[in-house]
């Protein structure tokens, strides 16, 4: 059984050279739905509230990802990424920005896919929770994903 996703995030900011960030404001996470002109879903902003990104990335061993503070998150558009998923919300990144990791909001606007654009697109994960526990483990899903677009 997968941690939850407080448990999982623990385990991210336990990781050495993560550099884990202080919970994100109230305010930057409105800043940044008025910005980016859509709602951030609740796993998300959970996780806003648990560590608004990192400093420094997972080890190797562990993904190689930087998870951005809130501030810095945007639109695969925005990115300039070759991506079909313009909208998606860019949160992440692989190897220094190697490829990216975005969400798209769910029709219900609760959940949200994560893909990997611009190396090409693929989902990834159906939920944050499993992206990160993806992550924890070196999944193969995280670089090579599991439905290509």
């Amino acid at each position: 059984m997968r941690d939850d996703l407080a448990a999982l995030v623990a385990k991210i900011k336990a990781l050495d050279g993560v550099g884990p960030n202080r919970s994100a404001t109230l305010d930057q996470v409105n800043t940044a739905e008025q910005r980016l002109r859509q709602a951030i879903p609740p796993e998300f902003k959970q996780f806003l509230g648990l560590m608004n990104g990192c400093e420094g990335e997972t080890p190797l061993d562990r993904g190689w990802i930087a998870f951005w503070p809130v501030q810095r998150w945007c639109t695969a558009r925005e990115l300039g990424a070759q991506s079909s998923h313009h909208d998606a919300v860019v949160f992440a990144d692989h190897c220094q920005e190697s490829w990216w990791y975005a969400f798209e909001l769910a029709a219900d606007g609760l959940g949200a896919t994560i893909w990997r654009i611009d190396g090409p697109d693929c989902v990834v994960a159906k939920t944050l929770a499993d992206f990160i526990d993806a992550v924890l483990h070196d999944a193969p899903a995280i670089y090579q994903g599991t439905e290509a677009t």
